[in-house]
């Protein structure tokens, strides 16, 4: 008697397994062949290796253990799903004495078959019994589902459905196009990286601040940097250094912002008072002691004639 319509059953661990932990098998089970067991979507051997063992009862239940080497560990799950061969091994002979112990067997034989054949179709593609017609199919089902391309044909190919709405290949393979699609993406990032690499050395050569050198990328293949020079803008100030920026008259700095003894063009031109740098005045301080020099002369020299012109009376 088959009283159940279940040809598989599974276990979700919360434990580690041990040698002496059995799992049932669906019933009736009539040897250990009959048997396929999964840990974790794996299909496990009985023999070379034995990988587990399977207990058949008199009564047809039976279970499954695991070998020492093979334990599934807590959260494996293991499905245990009956596979009966499909034969017809019965053997009756006319005018024998009728078994019907043998009979009931082979009944209950035909609907583990059965169920199999069942079972296999659930996990089977299929199309949904309530597609019908033309808006559903080309032709019918059947030939939606049937693939139709030899082996050549299908060497490292895709399932798809075709034009047509039928099973069918891909023309190219989908795992070379993946490989293609991520080398491009690579040398895509690797170049984006490069180029924000670039970028960063235009800034830093033009944008570094004053007084420091700038840092950049001396390959843009690598992330190792090294300072290289001066930027624009350090250059920049510089200059205004040298030529005077501002209302005060400070030494000028060299690259590293150091007082160099230098004084800026405008400071030698322009600093309306006292010297430049301590001992020399400006050319417009010096201009201006000139010029009350030629003043005081000639005032002088104005007097004297004037003195000169009393005396000759």
């Amino acid at each position: 008697m088959i009283n159940s319509d279940t040809p598989r059953t599974s276990y979700t661990l919360s434990s580690d397994a041990t040698t002496s932990s059995t799992y049932a098998t669906p019933a009736p089970i009539y040897s250990a062949d009959d048997v396929s067991v999964y840990v974790n979507n794996v299909l496990k051997t009985i023999s070379s290796p034995q990988q587990y063992s399977v207990t058949v009862a008199t009564d047809n239940t039976a279970t499954v253990s695991f070998t020492s080497s093979h334990l599934p560990v807590s959260g494996d799950i293991i499905t245990i799903v009956r596979s009966l061969a499909y034969l017809q091994e019965a053997n009756f002979v006319n005018n024998d004495a009728l078994d019907i112990e043998n009979v009931e067997t082979g009944l209950d034989k035909i609907t583990i078959m059965s169920q199999q054949l069942n079972d296999g179709r659930q996990y089977s593609f299929k199309f949904d019994t309530s597609l019908s017609g033309t808006t559903a199919f080309n032709s019918n089902a059947d030939t939606a589902s049937t693939l139709n391309v030899n082996k050549a044909n299908r060497l490292n190919k895709a399932l798809k459905f075709d034009a047509n709405g039928d099973l069918g290949v891909s023309t190219n393979d989908p795992d070379a196009q993946v490989a293609d699609a991520t080398a491009q993406a690579t040398t895509a990032t690797t170049k984006a990286t490069e180029a924000t690499r670039a970028a960063t050395n235009s800034k830093n050569y033009a944008q570094t601040a004053e007084n420091s050198q700038a840092s950049v990328f001396a390959d843009v293949t690598s992330a190792s940097t090294s300072n290289d020079g001066y930027s624009a803008l350090h250059h920049r100030e510089k200059a205004k250094e040298w030529a005077g920026d501002g209302t005060s008259y400070p030494e000028v700095t060299n690259d590293s912002g150091s007082n160099t003894g230098e004084y800026s063009a405008k400071a030698w031109a322009a600093k309306p008072t006292g010297t430049v740098d301590g001992s020399t005045a400006s050319a417009k301080v010096s201009a201006a002691a000139a010029a009350a020099s030629a003043t005081s002369a000639a005032d002088t020299s104005q007097a004297n004639a004037i003195v000169f012109s009393i005396a000759l009376g």
